[in-house]
């Protein structure tokens, strides 16, 4: 025969439950609940304080964190906040930095334009004197070929030797009319 399995053998009686519970008598009552308190300081002195002490410390951890984390999170803000700034000056400066150099630049190409029309001015006026030089070479060159054409002609006409001071005086004499 096969037995099932009873669930009645393995449940406890509730009037059983409630008697242990809750004891006959005010004796057992006392005692039970003496031993009760004795138990919850017990439990108190060896649980309740240590796991407050662990809450205590968890809390504290927690609460020290939190203020870090905020800590941090102001100091980044702040060097955010200065590293923008340093940003801002320095494109500030970049911005200065290009402008003088432009300005240098201008100042450097002016100076280049003044420098090269002065050597410009200065050629030219050395030009001028060397054509001048030229020109009064070219005239003395000029003079000496009429005094010496104005001698032979002196000479044919005159068909004698002139003295060197008469020779002279003519020759200028000569060169002044022809020259006005």
């Amino acid at each position: 025969m096969i037995t099932f399995f009873d669930i009645s053998n393995i449940a406890p009686d509730p009037s059983d439950i409630i008697n242990k519970l809750f004891p006959n008598g005010w004796q057992p009552l006392v005692i039970q609940l003496v031993a009760t308190l004795v138990m919850f300081l017990i439990a108190s002195k060896l649980l309740f304080k240590p796991v407050r002490e662990i809450l205590k410390k968890r809390a504290d951890y927690v609460e020290n964190n939190i203020k870090e984390a905020e800590k941090s999170a102001l100091e980044a803000s702040n060097k955010n906040k200065e590293a923008d700034q340093n940003i801002l000056e320095a494109k500030a400066q970049a911005s200065l930095i290009l402008e003088n150099a432009k300005n240098d630049a201008l100042v450097v190409k002016e100076q280049l334009v003044a420098d090269a029309h002065q050597e410009v001015s200065l050629l030219k006026d050395k030009a001028y004197k060397e054509i001048e030089q030229e020109k009064q070479k070219a005239r003395e060159e000029i003079n000496r070929e009429i005094v010496d054409v104005a001698l032979l002609a002196s000479n044919k006409i005159l068909k004698r030797e002139v003295n060197d001071s008469d020779n002279k005086r003519l020759v200028e004499d000569f060169i002044k009319d022809v020259v006005n």
